[in-house]
This record gives C-alpha cells, sequence and structure tokens, in this order.
C-alpha cells in the first residue's frame, strides 16, 4: 500500500508544483497592480487553484 501511495506522490508532483507556481505568480502579478479590486481577485486565485490563476491571468490582469 505505501509503494502506490509513494509512486502516486511522485506521479502528482509535477501537478502540485505547477500549481504552486501558477498561483504564486498569480498573486505576485496582483500584489504589483497599482489600482482595481485586489482581495477579491487573490480570494479566486487561492481558492480555485489552476481556474483562478487562469481567470485571472486572462480576465484580472492589468495590460501594459
Amino acid at each position: 500500500m505505501a509503494e502506490v501511495a509513494s509512486k502516486l506522490l511522485l506521479a502528482l508532483a509535477p501537478v502540485i508544483a505547477l500549481q504552486v507556481l501558477l498561483q504564486a505568480y498569480s498573486l505576485y502579478d496582483l500584489a504589483k497592480r497599482r489600482k482595481g479590486s485586489k482581495l477579491p481577485w487573490a480570494i479566486v486565485i487561492v481558492l480555485l487553484g489552476y481556474i483562478g490563476a487562469a481567470a485571472y491571468l486572462i480576465w484580472g490582469r492589468e495590460r501594459d
């Protein structure tokens, strides 16, 4: 049983790392914003994982 769990964890490690990096980048980008609604976006990013971070990067991010 422990062998299966360790293989599963090893298989999921890249997926988890990608999610953490995507959320961290989204929160970093959000913190750099000068205006706008930061708190609602932060809640969406943290609670919805991939979906929240992707939604922020698509619709919530300030364009240069």
